[in-house]
C-alpha cells in the first residue's frame, strides 16, 4: 500500500492510496501533529462510547519487541512540535499512526511531506528516510486490531509541490505559463513558483521559500482578545474548537462571545500581511503568472480576502489534503 503524508507544523493529514499511481481511493485523516504520553480513557468516557479520547488516540507501537505508548492528537496536549520541529525527531510515531488510520497493514510506502523550510535542509530529509526506512513495527489504536506495518519505502518531498501536481492533474493548462501556490499553514506559509524549463514544468528555486505567518496566529489572536475581554485564559485549540463544532460561538463565564466574526477580521489581517510579503518576494514575477493558486486549511481561511494579489487567485480542490493526494499523483 502506499500512504501520503503531509505532515505540518499543526496538523498531519494522510491519504492511503492503492499500488498504482495516483490512486487515491483509499481512508484519509488529519490529527494534530502533537505525540505526548500515554494515558488510556476511563470513568465517564466509556459510559459515553467506547472509551477513546475523541480528541486523540491511545497508539501503542512495538518496535525490536519494545512496546513504546503514546497519546497522539490535541489530548496529548500543547503543540510543542510547532516550535521544536528542526530538533525533534517523533516523525515515527505519528506518520505510523497516521499509515495505520487510513489502512496500512504489510508492506507500505511512505510518501511524506515537509513545510518547505525543512525540507530545503538536506540532514533533515536524510534523518527522516533513516529513522523510517525498513522499519517493522506493530501498530495498535484505541485497543483495535494491532497492524503491523513494513515500511519498504520513503520518499521526502515538499509542501507546496503535492498541491501543485494535483492542480496540474485537474488542470493541465497550468503548466502552459508561470504559476504561483501559496500553501497557508498553521504556523508557515511555503511558496513556490512553477515555470516550464525546457519542455517540463519545475520550480523556480529563486522564488520558492518559506514565511513565518501561519493560521495559527489568527486563533492565537482571538484566543488573546477573548481572555483579555473575558477575564478569563482560555485554553489552547479552544478557538479552533468552537469555530469546528460550536458555529464559532462560546460561552465564558456565562456570556456569549463571537469567535467566529474576530477570526474573519484576524483572517483579513493575515491575508494582507501575506499579501505583502508575496509582493516583495515575488516582484516582477507575479505579473508574469497565469495564476495564483491557494492551499492549505490557512488556503481555506484566507482565501477571499487574498483574491485582490492577483486576477487568477483560486484555492485549489480539497486544500487540506491537497499536499498528500498530490504525493500520490507525483508517485507516478
Amino acid at each position: 500500500m502506499r500512504v501520503a503524508i503531509d505532515v505540518g507544523y499543526g496538523y498531519c493529514k494522510a491519504v492511503g492510496g492503492g499500488v498504482s499511481a495516483g490512486d487515491s481511493s483509499g481512508r484519509r485523516v488529519i490529527i494534530p501533529s502533537t505525540v505526548g504520553p500515554a494515558r488510556k480513557a476511563r470513568g465517564l468516557a466509556v459510559a459515553f462510547g467506547d472509551g477513546r479520547h475523541r480528541d486523540g488516540h491511545d497508539v501503542t507501537i512495538t518496535v525490536g519487541g519494545e512496546d513504546h505508548a503514546y497519546m497522539i492528537g490535541a489530548a496529548a496536549g500543547r503543540r510543542s512540535w510547532a516550535t521544536e520541529a528542526a530538533e525533534r525527531s517523533g516523525y515515527l510515531p505519528l506518520a505510523l499512526t497516521a499509515a495505520a488510520l487510513v489502512g496500512a497493514d504489510g508492506d507500505t510506502e511512505l510518501l511524506l511531506g515537509l513545510p518547505l523550510a525543512m525540507w530545503l535542509r538536506p540532514e533533515q530529509r536524510r534523518a527522516l528516510r533513516g529513522e523510517l526506512r525498513g522499519v517493522e513495527a506493530r501498530v495498535a489504536i484505541d485497543g483495535r486490531r494491532e497492524r503491523t506495518i513494513t515500511v519498504s519505502g520513503v520518499q521526502v518531498l515538499p509542501q507546496g509541490a503535492g498541491a501543485f501536481a494535483l492542480a496540474l492533474q485537474t488542470d493541465p493548462s497550468l503548466g502552459e505559463r508561470p504559476v504561483g501556490l501559496i500553501d497557508v499553514g498553521y504556523r508557515t506559509t511555503d511558496y513556490v513558483a512553477m515555470r516550464r524549463v525546457s519542455g517540463a514544468v519545475a520550480p523556480d528555486e529563486s522564488a520558492c521559500g518559506s514565511i513565518d505567518l501561519g493560521a495559527g496566529r489568527v486563533f492565537e489572536a482571538v484566543r488573546q482578545a477573548l481572555s483579555d475581554r473575558s477575564g478569563v485564559m482560555l485554553p489552547e485549540g479552544a478557538i479552533e474548537d468552537a469555530i469546528a463544532n460550536y458555529g464559532g460561538r462560546l460561552a465564558i463565564r456565562g456570556q456569549d462571545y463571537d469567535a467566529a466574526a474576530l477570526v474573519d477580521a484576524e483572517a483579513a489581517a493575515l491575508a494582507t500581511a501575506v499579501e505583502e510579503q508575496m509582493r516583495r518576494l515575488w516582484m516582477d514575477r507575479l505579473d508574469l503568472m497565469g495564476a495564483v493558486l491557494l492551499a492549505g486549511g490557512g488556503g481555506d481561511l484566507l482565501h477571499r480576502h487574498l483574491r485582490h494579489l492577483h486576477p487568477r487567485t483560486r484555492i485549489v480542490r480539497d486544500p487540506i489534503y491537497a499536499n498528500a493526494a498530490g504525493y500520490l499523483a507525483m508517485a507516478g
